[in-house]
């Protein structure tokens, strides 16, 4: 038996009588109350995934995206590298050719460099704003669910103390 259907349940389960008794009022009341409990909770959860689940999704990619970009970098330094070192132990008749090459791989190294670094800047900024963002939403998410919340279970207990009320 689900919390949802409690309320309804208790009905079902109760004395033949025609007219419920007050356990039985109480119990459909507390039955309401958990499934209102219940829409709460859910609210909540969307509203976590909605803020921080998109974050995390997109910080993600960011993160595949900056990996990617250094290890093109990696590969760039490492071809430099043996461009340079090609470049020493050429013969005479190479050198100029060599030298060449590994200005060239230099070259391509220092853009990506120069790239990449803005790039990780910009990913730092955007990383930061976006879960400042998130915390900002997820808080108001909170609050507001917070306060619907405890309004429905002011609500739910004056029913609850009226039913009671009524028996005495």
């Amino acid at each position: 038996m689900t919390l949802g259907s409690f309320s309804s349940d208790v009905g079902k389960s109760g004395s033949s009588q025609a007219a419920p008794t007050v356990h039985t009022r109480m119990m459909a009341g507390f039955g309401q109350v958990m499934g209102q409990l219940r829409q709460g909770e859910n609210t909540l959860s969307v509203a976590n995934e909605k803020t921080f689940g998109f974050t995390f999704a997109v910080y993600e990619r960011y993160m595949e995206s900056g990996k990617e970009m250094l290890n093109r970098r990696l590969r760039l330094m490492a071809e430099s590298e043996s461009t340079a070192a090609a470049a020493v132990k050429a013969k005479p008749a190479n050198k100029a050719k060599a030298e060449e090459a590994r200005d060239q791989a230099l070259q391509k190294f220092e853009e990506v460099s120069k790239v990449g670094r803005a790039e990780l800047s910009h990913f730092h900024q955007f990383r930061v704003r976006s879960l400042q963002k998130a915390l900002v939403g997820f808080t108001e998410a909170q609050i507001s669910t917070g306060r619907d919340m405890y309004a429905m279970l002011a609500r739910s207990l004056s029913e609850l103390k009226h039913i009671d009320s009524t028996t005495n």
